[in-house]
């Protein structure tokens, strides 16, 4: 979620490698002196002429402390840059890159540069392997990679940074002592191979709707032909309507016609619908069979395809049925990002930003600086993102696997958003749903006393700033109300509601459903909050 800066001596290539690396990551490229000379409106050398060392240092933190705080990019520092132990501090956590040289090399590559006011005097070879010395601390410490650049091509060097930078990134999640995998790939599912074929089993049964068949079916299949498996594809109707008991019944029937017995397995491939259908087939369907999630939406990521919870609606409900069942592993691939309509990718925003809410602020501060990678859809970007949401609710859920306790806080902003997802007869989507839920959340928090004042402007920043609805109180009526009334949730006259303290804690409260039925008729007489 911070910046990736490279260091390194002046000649290390940090000017040439940090736009070819940021081209092949889909960022963009900064360098760290030409953002000092713009502040200053002179040169590094006019700088130093003017100001010394010591001022130029100062820039340098100021510059460097403003590019930390900003959006996702490939940045090139300055030799000296984290001579500083405060700069050392600005980057921890980031990814840093040490771009080894050696200084006969550096200096062979800096013949007839005048730009550098460290190398005026005496031999540069001399000057760098002296200055190598003096900061070989800084970048040791800091760097959190480091690659040998003598010899190599720039557009090798930046080859092997992105192949590193882009490689899968796994959590391991436990749900009451079952241990799986969820994989985090910027592209392809060549990592299937792997998470299916640890299963031992002998027939792989890809359960998908119809929307997602004609995309990565046959990308599936081919994993469990390579895996020298049987397999066979399950089909039912996109959309919540396939959500029911119904199209449990017509999977299982189907999946008994071709044959799939307790040595077969359950590839869950698409978003949040058919990894809840698929994995309540899983569930229940020879009373139990491994199930593999492949979630091919963000919702899907980051949410419903970890933690273990399965389940169908009942009549106009949502999740009324269900069963604890974890899945044996997890890919989520971006790639499966790039084929989602604009409103569907946008709305999986809104879990990621739960998460950041519930315990997470600096997933929530780089979801709202990053627009552009957002709109971009960066890869690694929201590769990062999505591992930094799937460990909160790891976390969260090994704590409480079956939703005694502390679990309930996931349900952050769902009360009022299954409240207006159903009321919709949803047309509304989960995560637009939960997007306004949330700050319905938040706005009865802060009257009541349970939220800090001011969290609920930085949540709707936030949500303006994803591209997220905010229009809570139009869309607040009746319907919503009544539907407020069946959650689950609610114990007698009481509903266990989860407030935000603040951006990165949450609680949970048990609140009369008449004073949250009074706020929500007085919000909404009062006009846009």
């Amino acid at each position: 979620m911070f910046p990736i800066y490279l260091t390194g001596l002046s000649g290390a290539g940090k000017s040439t490698i940090g736009p070819m690396l940021a081209g092949r990551l889909g960022l963009p490229f900064l360098d760290l002196d030409t953002l000092i000379e713009a502040d200053a409106g002179r040169s590094v050398s006019a700088i130093f002429e003017a100001e010394g060392e010591p001022g130029f240092r100062s820039r340098e933190h100021q510059a460097l402390a403003r590019v930390a705080q900003g959006p996702l990019a490939v940045v090139g520092l300055g030799g000296g840059t984290l001579l500083a132990e405060a700069n050392r501090h600005l980057v921890e956590g980031a990814e840093v890159i040490w771009l080894e040289v050696s200084a006969e090399t550096a200096a062979s590559r800096l013949v007839g540069r005048t730009d550098r006011p460290l190398l005026r005097v005496g031999s540069p070879a001399a000057t760098l392997a002296g200055l190598l010395v003096e900061r070989q601390y800084g970048y040791h410490t800091a760097a959190t990679r480091r690659i040998a650049t003598d010899g190599l091509e720039p557009s090798a060097v930046a080859e092997s940074l992105a192949a590193g930078l882009l490689t899968p990134r796994e959590l391991a999640c436990r749900f009451d002592g079952h241990e799986y995998p969820v994989r985090i790939v910027t592209r392809g599912m060549d990592s299937l191979h792997d998470l299916v074929g640890r299963l031992n089993v002998r027939h792989a049964a890809i359960i998908t709707d119809q929307n997602v068949a004609p995309l990565y079916t046959s990308s599936v299949a081919n994993v469990a032909q390579e895996l020298g498996l049987k397999h066979s594809v399950h089909v039912f109707p996109a959309g919540e309507d396939g959500k029911s008991l119904s199209t449990v019944e017509t999977l299982m029937r189907s999946l008994r016609a071709a044959e799939v017995d307790r040595g077969g397995c359950i590839l869950a491939l698409g978003g949040g619908v058919v990894g809840d259908v698929a994995g309540f087939v899983a569930a229940t369907y020879l009373r139990g069979l491994p199930v593999v999630q492949v979630p091919t939406t963000l919702l899907a990521q980051v949410d419903s395809s970890v933690g273990g919870k399965t389940g169908v609606n009942l009549d106009a409900e949502k999740n009324l049925i269900g069963a604890f069942h974890p899945p044996s592993g997890v890919l989520a691939s971006m790639a499966t990002l790039d084929t989602l309509p604009e409103p569907v990718y946008r709305a999986g925003f809104a879990e990621l930003l739960k998460h950041g809410v519930i315990a997470d602020p600096a997933l929530t501060t780089a979801l709202t600086r990053n627009p552009d990678a957002i709109a971009a859809r960066v890869p690694l970007a929201l590769a990062r993102w999505v591992r930094a949401s799937v460990a909160v609710k790891r976390d969260i859920v090994e704590s409480d696997p079956r939703e005694k306790g502390r679990r309930k806080v996931l349900n952050f902003g769902h009360t009022f958003g299954h409240a207006f997802e159903t009321a919709s007869h949803f047309e509304l989507s989960h995560g637009d749903a939960v997007a306004l839920g949330m700050l319905v959340a938040t706005w009865l928090g802060e009257r009541l006393g349970e939220t800090d004042a001011g969290t609920y402007e930085a949540l709707h920043a936030a949500l303006t700033a994803i591209g997220l609805p905010t229009d809570w109180q139009r869309r607040l009526n009746d319907r919503v109300l009544h539907h407020l009334l069946a959650d689950k949730k609610r114990a007698g006259t009481d509903l266990d509601f989860v407030f935000a303290r603040r951006i990165g804690e949450v609680d949970i409260r048990k609140v009369p459903l008449n004073t949250i039925q009074d706020l929500a008729t007085a919000a909404r007489s009062s006009g846009p909050a």
